[in-house]
C-alpha cells in the first residue's frame, strides 16, 4: 500500500499545492491497522489499543484476511 500524509491545516482537503507531503510505502502479510498518528501513518497489529501508542492517534483502515483473502475495512465510519 503507498500511503500519502499532507499537513492538517487544509482541512482534511488535499493540498495539490503542497510541498510537505509525505510518502509511505507499507507491506504486510498479516492483518492490521493503519493509524495515522500526526502527519505520518504507521501498521500496528489489529489488536492494539491505540490509546496506549497516544491520543494523538487515529484509526484509517483495518487490513483483515479471511478465506486466504485480504480485505479493506473503513475505519473512519467509526470515529
Amino acid at each position: 500500500m503507498r500511503c500519502v500524509t499532507w499537513s492538517r491545516d487544509s482541512h482534511g482537503l488535499f493540498d495539490y499545492e503542497s510541498s510537505y507531503i509525505a510518502k509511505k510505502n507499507i507491506k504486510s502479510q498479516q492483518q492490521g491497522k493503519i493509524i495515522r498518528l500526526n502527519n505520518d501513518v504507521e501498521f500496528v497489529p489489529l489488536e492494539t489499543n491505540l490509546e496506549n501508542i497516544s491520543a494523538e492517534a487515529r484509526p484509517l483502515l483495518s487490513l483483515k484476511c479471511q478465506n486466504d483473502r485480504f480485505y479493506v475495512i473503513n475505519d473512519t465510519l467509526n470515529l
